[in-house]
Order: structure tokens, then sequence, then C-alpha cells
């Protein structure tokens, strides 16, 4: 079960952060382990990648949760975190969730009163990932 996505600037502080369910000791456990993939992230990011495939794999594995990540050209991060436990996801489903949520964020930035560099706040996108989170 996909747990969160979040969405990460490179140098700055998570453009989008959305989890279901949304209650506040598990939103803070999945906040951390988010901050704790991005080391595996970057070492993944700068190591060389075959044809600059934008989706890394799995980055970070612990009893509870098992990250992914995705980088785009622009040095977007896209990070899902899934429940360890469940073996019904697959690589291929998180590539594809992965290329929604791009276009979900690339519709979301294009919107003219959308500043650069602030929180992500966008219905859209809340919907596309709620729908996605199950």
């Amino acid at each position: 079960m996909l747990l969160c996505i979040s969405i990460l600037a490179a140098d700055q502080p998570p453009l989008y952060f959305r989890c279901i369910p949304c209650d506040a000791s598990r939103e803070n456990d999945l906040r951390l382990f988010v901050y704790s993939s991005l080391d595996v992230f970057d070492e993944k990011a700068t190591s060389s990648r075959p044809d600059q495939e934008l989706f890394l794999g799995s980055l970070f594995l612990n009893n509870k949760f098992k990250s992914y990540g995705y980088l785009t050209n622009t040095q977007i991060k896209f990070l899902a975190v899934i429940d360890a436990t469940n073996p019904t996801l697959k690589e291929q489903d998180l590539r594809a969730l992965f290329k929604k949520v791009h276009q979900g964020y690339s519709a979301a930035i294009c919107n003219p009163f959308y500043e650069l560099g602030t929180p992500i706040q966008s219905r859209a996108l809340n919907a596309l990932v709620d729908n996605r989170v199950d």
C-alpha cells in the first residue's frame, strides 16, 4: 500500500508532502523516513544511471516502510513510501505512479499564481495522489 508521496527541490524544504491516512504520529514517522531516504537518493542520483533513467528504484527499507525515488531532469526529487510488508505493489506500478505524479506536478507549477520554490497547494495534485494511495 502506498503511504505517502513527497516532492523536494534541490537544497530546499519539501514542495509537497501527502500521506494517507494522515494522523500526526504516522505523518512524523513518514517525514523522518523520507529524510532518511534522501541520503541514499543522493548517492543513487550521482552514480551513473543508464540512459539518464528517471526512476531510481528502491532506496531505503526498514521494518515498516520502503522508499522509491524518481529524479527529474530539473533535479526535482519525488519519493514514494510504501508499506514494507506489501508484496503486491510492483516496480512497473511505481514507475507509472511517478509519471502521473510528475505530470500533476508539472500542471501545478504551470499555474500562473504559483511562486516557484513555495509549497504546492493543488487540489488536482491532492486528488491524484489520494486516488493512487490505496
